[in-house]
């Protein structure tokens, strides 16, 4: 019972967001990887520095990288699987949007980093890897919002 409220309540939040982004003339896509995103990632971003703070850094950072691929895999794979199963179709139409794409290579970039790093570094990270971190996100959420209000435009 608890999985249908959280459903119907994720189904309301995304209905709201896509009210505020045609309101305000903001694509969607700028919308999920703002608010949507941030909502998201909001149990993770305060739980996962509370594990490394308690001397757990191997467990902070795997969850960094498993919440995600869960999310990616598990809910893609779940929603992937309702939708063929509704609509009794064996494949799916999806755009790759720019701002998707630019998500993907920013991603696969910052994960070679990290293992690279960790490699240098015999099994550690620098002290002040959070430094690249924080700005290789910074330039990722301007790029992104950039392309997405730019090709939103276009459209």
């Amino acid at each position: 019972m608890g999985v249908l409220w959280i459903n119907g309540l994720a189904s309301e939040v995304v209905g709201i967001i896509a009210l505020m982004a045609g309101l305000v003339r903001v694509p969607a896509s700028v919308m999920g990887l703002t608010l949507l995103a941030w909502g998201n990632s909001l149990g993770d971003f305060f739980g996962n520095p509370a594990m490394a703070r308690r001397g757990q850094p191997t467990m902070a950072l795997t969850a960094c990288f498993g919440g995600p691929l869960f999310n990616m895999l598990g809910s893609l794979a779940l929603g992937f699987g309702s939708y063929f199963a509704r609509r009794h179709v064996g494949h799916a139409d999806v755009e790759l949007r720019p701002e998707v794409a630019l998500g993907c290579v920013m991603l696969v970039v910052y994960n070679v980093v990290v293992a690279v790093a960790g490699l240098v570094n015999h099994g550690s990270l620098p002290e002040r890897f959070y430094l690249f971190a924080r700005a290789w996100y910074g330039l990722y959420f301007v790029a992104a919002c950039v392309t997405g209000l730019w090709v939103g435009q276009a459209q």
